[in-house]
């Protein structure tokens, strides 16, 4: 029996827009890797020649990092709120130089 997209037959399934455990899990456990051998991969990280850095980073970076945020995503609310916050900010930002 096939699927419909959006309907798993599953009512008690991962919430939309919930985050998926694995990727949380894996970027802790390389974030607590990376704490407790900082002094190791350091050493190892200079031995490594600059194409080799570059991939290091290239792999490793997306463990660490959000994926940057797309504003084409936004429904019309989130634009609203990131605009009032925006506003917000750079008025408070002009206020506190004026005081300066």
């Amino acid at each position: 029996m096939p699927f419909t997209k959006g309907q798993s037959g599953n009512k008690s399934g991962r919430p939309a827009g919930s985050k998926n455990k694995t990727p949380e899990e894996i970027r802790t456990a390389l974030l607590k890797f990376v704490d407790d051998n900082l002094e190791g991969v350091t050493k190892d990280f200079k031995k490594l020649k600059a194409d080799k850095k570059l991939i290091f980073f290239e792999k490793i970076i997306r463990h660490v990092l959000p994926a940057p945020m797309s504003f084409e995503k936004l429904t019309e609310p989130q634009l609203d709120q990131l605009f009032a916050y925006l506003k917000r900010k750079y008025i408070e930002q002009n206020e506190t130089e004026k005081e300066g």
